[in-house]
């Protein structure tokens, strides 16, 4: 979660914006899918498929860390962070861009 954190700080310092960050998110998990498929061919192996979803999981959660830290950087407001960040752990699993009706 620290070097998440960082690395959208380091992002907001360098004047680079959200959308740069989510495009880093979709290269890497591409980036990845495709390793895990040459490796495997054209039939995914349900380990393989694991691997895939364990990853995205993964950077799913440092992407919320980075750009939590993004926006740490961007607001220069003294928040609780620390529980900021505790209340998005606990609940990323429930994080959802669609709506329900």
């Amino acid at each position: 979660m620290d070097q998440g954190l960082k690395h959208g700080r380091h992002r907001y310092a360098s004047g680079l914006s959200v959308e740069n960050i989510l495009d880093e998110q979709s290269q890497l998990q591409s980036a990845m899918w495709h390793l895990l498929i040459a490796q495997t061919g054209s039939d995914i192996e349900s380990d393989v498929f694991l691997e895939i979803v364990r990853f995205d999981a993964a950077i799913g959660v440092a992407t919320l860390a980075s750009v939590t830290g993004f926006h740490q950087s961007a607001t220069k407001q003294e928040q609780d962070w620390d529980t900021i960040i505790n209340r998005l752990l606990s609940e990323w699993e429930h994080a959802t861009l669609t709506t329900t009706t």
